[in-house]
This record gives C-alpha cells, sequence and structure tokens, in this order.
C-alpha cells in the first residue's frame, strides 16, 4: 500500500516539473549501496539533489547508515530529504541520519516497530506529520529549527523517551506526555510513584552528554537522599500535601568539567490524602461514615468529629480507623438544632510524629423528635389521644407539649402519658392530630397525625312501654359514652309544627343510647327520635318512631333446646329452635361451659356462638377432649334474653395436637387441628398453596395444593398413630413449617 501512495506521488510531482521545465528530470527508484533514492538532475548545478525513499520491490532491514551524498552518472548528488513512507512498516532496528538532511517528510518512519533509537540532526528544518506514529524508541532531537512538534510527534507511544535541547521542551513537552530530557544535563529523574508521605523515582545518567562531571548528592526539600548502589530511590517521611497546593523538588548536585558544582532541579507534587465522608442526624445525635486512604508510606490511624452548637459549645467524639474506615457518632445533641464548624480529622501515624487533615466547615441541623407516640382512638364525635413522652436523654427533658386539632381547641398537657379526648366533633370528617414538645421555649418535636371520624349511627329502638305514663327510649349509636350533647326529643303525633318538640339529654352506655319519659297520656300517641348536637351546633338526628303509651303488654320469645347432639373429640354441633315474640330477636344462638364452671350469667363462666334461623344449629369447636360441657339455646330482643333447656355432653377421648414450632418467619400463617383427621387452615397470602406432612423419619403422610381462605381442609382423612410429625407449607415465596406432636 505504501508503494502505490509513493508512485502516485511521484507522477504528480513529474508532471509538475515536465510542464513547467522541460530541463529538469526525475530519475527514480535508484538502488546505491542498498537505498533508494529518487534523483533530481539537469537543474542548476546547486540545486541538484537525492533524497531517500522506499524501494519498489522489499523493504529495508536492519541497520540503515545514509550517507552525506551519492554519485550518479559521474556527478555528486547531495542526500537532503528523506521521502514520504521512506520506511514504514520496514524492519530497521536503527537509522543514522547524515547532517545533509534537511527535511524528513510525512509518515517517514510510520509503525518501525524495531526501531529503538533515532537521532534527528542539528540541520533538519522541515517535518512533516506523524513521522513516528506507531512507534516506541528513544528520540535524539539535536535541532532547533522545528515549531510543528504537535503534528510532527502525533502517534508516537508516550512509552518513548525524547532527549532534547532545553529550549526546545516546552515546545515538545505540548505534543508528547512522555518521559523528555534535557539533553544538556549529566543526569534525569523519571518519578515512578508518589505516596501520601514519600517518592520513588529513579536516576539515570544521560548517556548523551559528553563533558565530565561526577554526581555530588541528592535531597528533597532540603532533605537528604542516600545515594543507592543501584538507579531506584525510595524516599519516605515527607509532609502530607494535605491541600494538594505544595509541591516537591529533587535537587540533584554534581561537579562539572571545570571542578564547580552544579544543580539539576525535579519538581513533583504528593497526591492529596484521599477522604470521602458522609453525615447523617437523628433527633439528638450527628453520624460521620468515614472513609480515607491510606499507602506503605501513611497509615490512617483515628479520626476525629467536631461541631459546635449555636452557643459555640464543642461537641466531639473520635474512633480508630479500621482499614480505612471509622464510624463517629457524637450523642446527645438537642433535637431540631444547628450545628456549625463541622471539622473532621484525620491523623496518620508514622515515626516523625502525627498530620492532621482538616475537612471543610460544613453546617448540619438535628432532626425533630419523631413523635410517632399519637395513638387516636376515633369515634363519631370524638377523638381521644394517648400521647407518650419519654425521656430522650438525661440532659435533654420535654417541659411543655402541646396537643391540638386543627379546626378545635389546643390543650397543653404535661410530660407524661396522658389520654387527651377531643369531642363534639362532626361525623365523617377530615381532622389532623398535632403534637408539638418543648425543651425550655425550644420547639423539638412535632407531629401530625391524619384521621377521620367515623360516620354517625343513630338507629331509633322501639320504645319500651314501662307503665301506661312512661317509656324507656333508646338508639343504637356509634357515640362515645363520655359525649354530653346528645338526648331525644318527642311530641304528640297529631301535634301541629307550631308546636314545639320536647327534649331532655341522653346516657350513652354500651353502644346504647338511652332515656325515659314520664307524665304521658294514655289517649295521645307520640313520637321520638334521637339527636346529637356538635361543638359548632351542627344538630343530627335519627329516625321518628310512633308509640302508644297505653300498650305496655310483651310477649317473649319462645326457646328450646334439643339434645341431639354430635359429639367429637375436640368439637360438638348443637341444635335448637327460637320463635319470635312481640320484639324482634336482636341475637339467638348458643351458650356453652365445662362442667367444672359455674352455670350461671356472669361474665367468663359462658361461651357464646350465635346463630340464625328459626330452627338452629352451630359447630362448637376447639374443645378439650374428654371433657363434660352444659349448653343451651337463647334469644335476645331489646328488653330481656330468654333460654332454653340446659343440656350436656361429653367429648371423647382423642388423639391431639400437644406441641407446635414454628421453623420460619413469614407474612404466611396457618394452623393446625387434629379430630378424627388432620385439617389446616391458612391465612396470609393470596396465593394457592403447596403443602406436605411427613413423619420425623422423613415419610410423606400427604400432600397436595389448597386455598389460603383461612378455611379449614383436611389433609389427612383418617386417625393418625403417635408420633412426631412436620408440616410445611408455601405460596412459592414464603415458607413456613410446623412441628406436630400426636398422642
Amino acid at each position: 500500500m505504501k508503494r502505490l501512495f509513493t508512485y502516485i506521488g511521484l507522477i504528480a510531482i513529474m508532471l509538475c516539473y515536465t510542464q513547467n521545465n522541460v530541463a529538469s528530470e526525475l530519475i527514480t527508484n535508484k538502488m546505491i549501496n542498498g537505498i533508494c533514492y529518487n534523483i533530481w538532475t539537469n537543474l542548476t548545478s546547486e540545486s541538484d539533489y537525492a533524497y531517500v525513499t522506499s524501494p519498489q520491490n522489499g523493504d529495508y532491514t536492519g541497520e540503515i547508515t545514509i550517507p552525506d551524498y551519492i554519485y550518479y552518472g559521474g556527478k555528486k548528488y547531495p542526500v537532503t530529504k528523506i521521502g514520504y513512507l521512506a520506511f514504514c512498516y520496514d524492519k530497521v532496528t536503527k537509522v543514522t541520519i547524515p547532517n545533509s538532511i534537511k527535511e524528513i517528510e510525512t509518515n517517514a518512519f510510520l509503525n518501525c516497530q524495531y526501531l529503538s533509537e533515532l537521532k534527528i540532526p542539528a540541520s533538519v528544518e522541515k517535518i512533516g506529520k506523524s513521522i513516528l506514529g506507531g512507534c516506541q524508541l528513544s528520540l535524539i532531537i539535536e535541532t532547533d529549527k522545528i515549531t510543528n512538534w504537535y503534528s510532527a510527534l502525533s502517534g508516537l507511544s508516550s512509552y518513548s523517551k525524547i532527549y532534547t535541547h532545553y529550549s526546545q521542551i516546552d515546545y515538545i513537552s505540548r505534543a508528547f506526555s512522555g518521559t523528555i530530557i534535557n539533553i544538556d544535563t549529566p543526569y534525569w529523574i523519571e518519578f515512578r510513584k508518589t505516596y501520601l508521605k514519600g517518592v520513588k523515582f529513579n536516576l539515570y545518567e544521560n548517556k548523551y552528554y559528553t563533558k565530565e562531571h561526577s554526581l555530588k548528592g541528592i535531597n528533597i526539600d532540603e532533605k537528604s537522599v542516600e545515594l543507592q548502589k543501584n538507579n531506584t530511590y525510595f524516599v519516605k517521611g515527607l509532609p502530607l500535601n494535605m491541600y494538594g497546593t505544595s509541591s516537591s523538588t529533587v535537587t540533584i548536585s554534581y561537579i562539572d568539567e571545570n571542578l564547580e558544582e552544579k544543580s539539576l532541579y525535579y519538581s513533583f507534587k504528593l497526591p492529596t490524602p484521599s477522604t470521602s465522608y458522609s453525615i447523617s442526624s437523628s433527633y439528638n445525635s450527628l453520624t460521620a461514615s468515614i472513609k480515607t486512604s491510606s499507602d506503605e508510606t501513611a497509615t490512617p490511624k483515628t479520626a476525629m468529629f467536631y461541631v459546635m452548637d449555636e452557643s459555640y459549645n464543642p461537641y466531639s467524639a473520635d474512633n480508630s480507623i479500621t482499614n480505612g474506615q471509622a464510624i463517629i457518632k457524637i450523642e446527645k445533641l438537642m433535637p431540631n438544632s444547628s450545628y456549625d464548624n463541622a471539622v473532621i480529622t484525620i491523623t496518620y501515624e508514622e515515626d516523625d510524629g502525627y498530620c492532621p487533615l482538616y475537612k471543610p466547615k460544613t453546617k448540619y441541623t438535628t432532626a425533630k423528635y419523631p413523635c410517632y407516640n399519637l395513638r387516636p382512638t376515633v369515634k363519631a364525635n370524638s377523638i381521644s389521644v394517648l400521647a407518650n413522652y419519654p425521656t430522650l436523654s438525661k440532659d435533654i427533658n420535654i417541659t411543655k407539649a402541646l396537643i391540638f386539632i386543627y379546626g378545635g381547641e389546643k390543650q397543653k398537657l404535661t410530660a407524661n402519658a396522658e389520654t387527651h379526648l377531643f369531642k363534639g366533633l362532626k361525623p365523617n370528617k377530615e381532622y389532623s392530630i398535632g403534637q408539638t414538645l418543648y425543651c425550655g421555649d425550644k420547639i423539638i418535636g412535632e407531629s401530625i397525625t391524619n384521621c377521620k371520624t367515623n360516620e354517625l349511627e343513630l338507629i331509633t329502638e322501639n320504645p319500651y312501654i314501662v307503665t301506661p305514663t312512661s317509656a324507656i327510649i333508646a338508639a343504637k349509636t356509634n357515640i362515645g359514652e363520655e359525649e354530653e350533647q346528645v338526648g331525644f326529643e318527642w311530641r304528640k303525633t297529631d301535634a301541629p309544627d307550631v308546636v314545639v318538640s320536647k327534649s331532655g339529654s341522653g346516657v350513652v352506655y354500651g353502644g346504647m343510647l338511652e332515656g325515659r319519659i314520664n307524665n304521658l297520656s294514655t289517649s295521645s300517641y307520640y313520637k321520638v327520635r334521637p339527636f346529637y348536637k356538635a361543638s359548632d351546633g351542627t344538630m343530627y338526628y335519627g329516625e321518628w318512631i310512633g308509640f302508644d303509651p297505653s300498650d305496655f303488654s310483651y310477649f317473649e320469645p319462645t326457646v328450646h333446646t334439643y339434645a341431639r347432639v354430635s359429639v367429637q373429640s375436640t368439637s360438638a354441633k348443637v341444635k335448637g329452635v327460637a320463635l319470635q315474640g312481640t320484639d324482634d330477636i336482636t341475637e339467638q344462638g348458643f351458650e356453652y361451659w365445662a362442667e367444672n364452671a359455674i352455670a350461671s350469667r356472669a361474665a367468663g363462666d359462658k361461651q357464646i356462638i350465635q346463630a340464625t334461623g328459626q330452627s338452629m344449629e352451630a359447630e362448637i369447636t376447639d374443645l378439650a377432649p374428654n371433657t363434660t360441657y352444659n349448653y343451651r339455646a337463647y334469644a335476645k330482643t331489646s328488653k330481656d334474653t330468654t333460654y332454653g333447656e340446659t343440656l350436656k355432653f361429653t367429648t371423647p377421648v382423642a388423639t391431639a395436637i400437644i406441641g407446635i414450632t414454628n421453623t420460619t418467619n413469614s407474612d404466611l400463617q396457618f394452623n393446625v387441628r387434629n379430630t378424627n383427621n388432620v385439617q389446616i387452615a391458612i391465612n396470609g397470602t393470596d396465593k394457592e398453596c403447596n403443602y406436605r406432612m411427613n413423619s420425623i423419619t422423613g415419610a410423606n403422610i400427604a400432600s397436595g395444593k389448597t386455598t389460603a381462605d383461612g378455611e379449614w381442609h383436611t389433609i389427612a382423612n383418617y386417625q393418625l398413630p403417635s408420633g412426631i410429625y412436620i408440616i410445611t407449607v408455601s405460596d412459592g415465596k414464603d415458607k413456613k413449617s410446623t412441628k406436630i406432636a400426636i398422642k
């Protein structure tokens, strides 16, 4: 390819000269003593010349010495130029350029990978582009007539070395990033590595410096360096370059040919210690997470974190550095407070002492105390708040607290656990509950909790006629028992609208608003409705219900308990009947209690399972095996509870689960029970679950799939022998295992 480019260039030049000067002649590709030349002749004798070009056949190899001049046709021609692509890609190891050469054309030595050294003599006045592209070598530049080094040295490996006069170093350094050596000095330094507190360099004697000289000594910033037998120096104990602004100097002292002492200076800069950090804050602390650098010259030992509060009181903490990292926590700070003048100090321990590294001053603010302990209880008319105010530290005491509701009053509370009630609120309305904590006059904590009051339930019940002139009136409600602005209003049904209804306050107890009306007339019909009055004056009413005070007869429900019962070891199916009387049945079902319990209606002595319909049936579960139970049917109205006959049944002795051990933790949950078969009930997931039951020896007892609907599903439909079994349930994401023992 290089031949093609060369020939195209020659043809263009020849055409140009033959058109403009018929006396000129270009003689091409003349091999003379192993070197190929192009020769210009029949010019004026002063202008005849030859230049080196690429051979037409073959390449240059080995060592090549270009002569000052050649003879051709009995005539002497000076060799003044190395042509375009003359040696490109050739396997030359050395090329000697004579002082007759004035120009080196573009790509003359392109990719001469075997060329280790080249000297450009002082005679060279012009250089083309990328003359040494792809090369790595020692380049000696003696000429000072070249200005286009940026293009001329393009592509030269940065691992090369360039020797040149001091006057050219600045120009060449703009084009070349490798080693540049002053050819006029006897020594030069190549820096190998810089450390936090040290430097490694090689000292070389300039083989191109021919004057007499001898090395006297080396020092760094006036610190003497011991002379080494080899050329490698490793100097430790230098000061840290903490801010990256200081430079150090290696000074080489030598005796020149005139026996005078001379000095050479080489500057270098130590790296800045690398330190990164992040600072996080809580309500009473600042924590610094620090990473810092180390090497074989310096090891970080300790770190200190320092701040000042708004009154310029200092706070600090320190910690040792392990593997270049440290965590430092300054505690007992005031919440919601600013801390300024933050400084991190890294200490490097060396033979010569300690060296601190300071970071810039920064401001940080601690968080407010997060007051997460607000726990509102919401009803239709009220919101109650339990506020808990702990002691944050022995130095931080909550001196005052303020609980408030947006749209309502603010209430000051003491700094302890206290329930505060906001009542008289509007039903089904958004409210914001807030609290503010103080230490002295400083706010150290705030929180806002949003909640919504419930929809109002105010359902008028049928009045209970006590006497022909009095009635107990009631309404089912979700208003809190502490509310005072509740009651009833009533009037005769035939009274005109201009007649104002009578009203009175009621009492809320157990979810019922109750009151009593006296002095009724048996000759009139009445209607009644409940009301609730919010603190802003808004009135809320239930529906009107009419009644006749003279009608106070009453027919109780008819309730019976059936003796027909199906009993298992831990469950029983019971039956009964409940027929409605005068009033609607509000609740019905069965009561049951163990034989050793007192058969009374006292709380805790009985358990209830509800049922529906005239013919009732219910399954009682979670019974104890081999135990006698009493049971009876019941039906409730607004006036009273009616009971059926009290009967008994006894559960048989049966296998039972005697121990459960959970082996994993997850949202997935399941329960196990065993009567005449093994059943599981799964919840905590919306996915279909796989189950597996194994004996303690690993034998598979049962496996399959079931839904996680919280209902009981049979997995082994026969009585298992005594032993230890493991049940595992998985929804594909979480897995839960349970160990059961059956006796």
